[in-house]
């Protein structure tokens, strides 16, 4: 009888230390996630604070302006015309243009800006296709009081997104420079840069002739996307 009293005494024992045990592991989690959860919310903060200070220390040079629910940044300078669009390259702003512009600008008005995503601008809709990078540029222009006919440039990533606006609006384009542009049949580029949207490959091609014989644009209204933001 002592024994098994014995034996009983031990047991409960065990499971009371067992039972603090799993306390004590609980208490832990819980204490990791409460610190996750304010490191979290520290950094939310501090990315709050330090987007504000930014702002007011590096206002945009141009304006912001609306296209629909959300702002893309445009800087125009110089006067006369035709006017000079620049596009910048993938992962570019409009500061790429910054000793380009105040040149061109000696002798005509000349507009850089920002895609969505990217230095000023707020982010947009996805995906981020050249179609609707070219739509969004094109409401730009208008609601910024842009008139054409204008001087597209694009560089590489940039200069796919011009040749798909000189298609898309060619009654608003006067001309075209390419500068060290990508091109939609290099398929290198394509894996490497522009084919990150998920319903964007190259077996999903769209091939559709444009009116009157064959274009360039016939293989590509779908591939051209920048990586989404």
């Amino acid at each position: 009888m002592t024994l098994h009293a014995g034996k009983t005494l031990e047991q409960i024992s065990d499971s009371r230390k067992g039972k603090i045990v799993v306390r004590r592991i609980g208490w832990a989690v819980l204490a990791l996630v409460i610190l996750l959860v304010l490191v979290v919310l520290a950094s939310v903060v501090y990315q709050g604070i330090a987007s504000a200070v930014d702002a007011s220390a590096y206002p945009p040079p141009g304006r912001l302006v609306d296209v629909g629910g959300f702002r893309l940044h445009i800087h125009c300078t110089g006067s006369g015309g035709p006017t000079v669009i620049l596009d910048a390259g993938n992962g570019g702003s409009s500061l790429d243009w910054s000793l380009v512009q105040p040149g061109v600008a000696t002798f005509t008005r000349v507009c850089s800006y920002d895609r969505a995503g990217y230095g000023w601008s707020d982010s947009g809709p996805t995906p981020r296709t050249s179609e609707r990078i070219v739509r969004e540029l094109h409401t730009l222009l208008v609601n910024a009081g842009v008139p054409g006919p204008y001087v597209l440039v694009g560089h590489s990533f940039g200069g796919l997104n011009m040749r798909l606006y000189t298609y898309t609006y060619p009654q608003d384009v006067a001309g075209l420079v390419l500068v060290d542009s990508s091109h939609e049949n290099d398929p290198t580029a394509l894996r490497r840069e522009y084919l990150s949207s998920a319903h964007c490959s190259s077996a999903a091609l769209v091939r559709a002739p444009a009116p009157g014989g064959h274009h360039p644009w016939e293989r590509s209204r779908c591939l051209l996307a920048s990586p989404a933001k």
